[in-house]
C-alpha cells in the first residue's frame, strides 16, 4: 500500500452509540465526502482496517 494523499481538507465526526441494547457505534460521514466518494443514504459500504507505520486507520467502499 502506498502513501496516501489528502486532496482536500480534513472533516471530523463524533462516534456516538448506536443501539441501547447492542454494542455498536455510529459515524455520521460528513456530507462534503459522501459528494466525493458518491455515497447516499441507503448504500452498503465494507469496511476494512489497515496498519501502516504502527498506526490503524480505517477504509471504507461502497458496495455496489
Amino acid at each position: 500500500m502506498g502513501r496516501l494523499a489528502i486532496v482536500e481538507l480534513a472533516h471530523t465526526s463524533k462516534i456516538v452509540k448506536g443501539h441501547a441494547k447492542a454494542f455498536s457505534l455510529r459515524i455520521t460521514i460528513p456530507k462534503e465526502i459522501a459528494k466525493e466518494l458518491g455515497y447516499d443514504a441507503g448504500d452498503t459500504v465494507e469496511w476494512a482496517v489497515a496498519m501502516k507505520g504502527g498506526k490503524k486507520g480505517v477504509f471504507i467502499r461502497k458496495l455496489e
